[in-house]
């Protein structure tokens, strides 16, 4: 038995915590498969969701997600001032990364260090730039 513990007292404590999780929204695969991809080979565990309403439903259903990327132009129903409505209301403490090709649509969102605006076509770099800060990470 004392074999066993002293086994475990020796893995490391980093190898325990888990890599933060991302909510990718986007409607247009390439583009949400290219960001998954490159935070994937980044050490993040990356949700992906074609649409508003696939997102709800994966936070709906207790899945743990850090932070969301979300486009600003979704299809369905539920357009993105919807989805970042329901975000404020149910998930309040999740950071959202909004994006789009048009900044004018999106000032509103911008309002606070939890909800930020990132302009496409965005640099795969500074998507990751912008996660880590609002992860509050070095």
């Amino acid at each position: 038995m004392k074999k066993y513990m002293d086994a475990l007292e020796a893995v490391p404590t980093g190898l325990s915590k888990r890599p933060p999780t991302v909510l990718i929204v986007e409607n247009d695969f390439l583009v949400r498969w290219r960001a998954a991809e490159y935070l994937r080979e980044r050490n993040f565990t990356v949700i992906e969701a074609n649409d508003a309403l696939d997102a709800i439903g994966l936070l709906a259903s207790d899945v743990r997600v850090d932070i969301v990327v979300s486009d600003a132009r979704l299809s369905y129903e539920l357009k993105q001032i919807g989805l970042i409505e329901w975000f404020k209301r149910h998930h309040p403490q999740v950071p959202l990364l909004v994006t789009s090709s048009d900044p004018a649509e999106c000032t509103q969102v911008a309002d606070n260090e939890k909800r930020r605006f990132i302009a496409k076509p965005y640099e795969l770099a500074e998507l990751h730039s912008h996660i880590e800060s609002m992860l509050n990470r070095p």
